[in-house]
C-alpha cells in the first residue's frame, strides 16, 4: 500500500517553503547583512560574519528543501534503502518539531515580550504531525 497522496503534496509544499526560506536567508545574508546586524543585541560579530551565518543558514534550508522534494518524488517508486533514510529523516524532523514546541513553550512562559512566538505553535504542531504520519506510513509500507 503506497503512502497517502496528501503526504506527497505536503512534502512538496514543505520543500517549496524551505526553498523560499533559503532564498530569503541567502538574500538577507548577501544584501542585508548590515541591517540584520543592526537588529541583534550588542554582539562582537561584524556585519560580514552575520551575513555569512545567514547565507549558511539559507544553504542549509535549501538542502532540507531539496531533500523534501526528493522524498516526495521517490514516494512513487520506493526502494528499501531510500525508505529507511526517509523514515529516519522523518523521525528526526518530528523530534526537532517537538524540541521547537518545547522551546517556544519555555520562552513564552518566561518572557511576556515573546507573544509573537504563539504563531510558531500551530506550524510546529503541523510539522510534527506531517513527519510522524510520513514515518508511520512508510513503516506500514515496509511491513506489507
Amino acid at each position: 500500500m503506497p503512502p497517502p497522496r496528501w503526504l506527497r503534496a505536503a512534502l512538496l509544499l514543505l520543500g517549496l517553503l524551505f526553498g523560499l526560506g533559503a532564498a530569503a536567508g541567502i538574500g538577507v545574508g548577501l544584501f542585508g547583512a548590515a541591517w540584520l546586524r543592526s537588529q541583534l543585541p550588542a554582539v562582537t560579530a561584524d556585519a560580514s560574519v552575520v551575513g555569512g551565518a545567514a547565507v549558511a543558514f539559507g544553504a542549509g534550508l535549501a538542502i532540507l528543501g531539496l531533500a523534501h522534494v526528493a522524498v516526495a518524488l521517490w514516494l512513487e517508486r520506493p526502494s528499501r534503502p531510500v525508505r529507511a533514510i526517509a523514515v529516519v529523516g522523518a523521525l528526526v524532523l518530528a523530534m526537532v518539531s517537538v524540541v521547537g514546541l518545547a522551546t517556544v513553550g519555555v520562552t513564552l512562559a518566561r518572557e511576556a515580550s515573546a507573544t509573537p512566538l504563539w504563531a510558531a505553535v500551530p506550524l510546529l504542531a503541523a510539522a510534527f504531525s506531517i513527519y510522524a504520519a510520513l514515518a508511520v506510513s512508510l513503516l506500514r509500507v515496509e511491513r506489507r
